[in-house]
C-alpha cells in the first residue's frame, strides 16, 4: 500500500479572513514505512490527518491510496486522535472495529 499526499493549500476563513494554514506538502508514504508527523501546536498536523483520512475535503491538492483518490471518509485510512476518544468500555480491538459494526453487508 502506498499513500501519496499533496496539498497545494488548506486555508481556513476566506477574503481578508483567510489563513492559509498547510503550503505546498507533498510526500509519499510506501509499504512497511512508519511516519510520524511532529511539530507545534496549531502547525497543522491534525489538519493533515483529516485530509488524508478524507474527513476534510476543503483544500487544494490531491490525496490517493495505491493510486485510488481519496475523496472522503472510508474503512480502508483512518486515524488515532492523540488524545483518548475511545469508548473506554471497550477493549483496543473493540474500539478499533467500532464503526465496522455500522457497515451495511
Amino acid at each position: 500500500m502506498s499513500l501519496s499526499i499533496r496539498v497545494n493549500e488548506k486555508a481556513f476563513g476566506n477574503g481578508s479572513l483567510k489563513k492559509s494554514v498547510l503550503q505546498d506538502v507533498k510526500l509519499t508514504v510506501e509499504n512497511g514505512e512508519f511516519l510520524t508527523v511532529i511539530g507545534p501546536s496549531g502547525c497543522g498536523k491534525s489538519t493533515l490527518l483529516k485530509i488524508a483520512a478524507g474527513l476534510d475535503g476543503d483544500y487544494e491538492g490531491r490525496i490517493s491510496m495505491n493510486g485510488r483518490e481519496i475523496k472522503g471518509p472510508g474503512i480502508q485510512q483512518g486515524f488515532i486522535f492523540q488524545e483518548h476518544r475511545l469508548f473506554p468500555w471497550m477493549t483496543v480491538e473493540q474500539n478499533i472495529a467500532a464503526d465496522l459494526s455500522l457497515k451495511e453487508p
